[in-house]
């Protein structure tokens, strides 16, 4: 399994790297262009994509992720470099980032989107 890890900040990209369990293989992705890049060109099973002060286009991302065959299951949160009070990021972004803060909760979210894709590819495997 390789998983993309989009984060302008070396720490929390770190921190994402020693959740994973063994025998995950990342790519760590600290500009917005080579995330697009690499979704577009040699997609990854998973992507986890950290929301950072800035005006991106973060919905372009997730419009990647949902058009690929099979679709790249992602995971939003909020960077340490997290967005300042009123940075504008489309509501659907918002409401489904969780915060690195609470490493208890991303760590459960890491696990659930490497169980979404341990289940995807275990259905595409099967005979049927």
């Amino acid at each position: 399994m390789r998983i993309a890890i989009l984060d302008c900040s070396p720490l929390t990209a770190w921190t994402i790297t020693r959740l994973l369990p063994p025998g995950v293989d990342y790519d760590v992705l600290p500009t917005f262009e080579e995330a697009r890049r690499v979704l577009s060109e040699a997609p990854p099973d998973a992507v986890l994509i950290g929301l950072t002060a800035g005006r991106l286009p973060w919905d372009d991302l997730l419009k990647i992720c949902t058009s690929c065959r099979p679709e790249i299951p992602y995971l939003l949160y909020y960077s340490l470099t997290a967005l300042p009070a009123g940075e504008p990021v489309p509501q659907a972004v918002a409401d489904a980032a969780v915060s690195p803060v609470e490493i208890r909760q991303l760590r459960l979210a890491v696990r659930d989107l490497l169980d979404r894709v341990g289940s995807r590819d275990a259905a595409a495997q099967s005979p049927g």
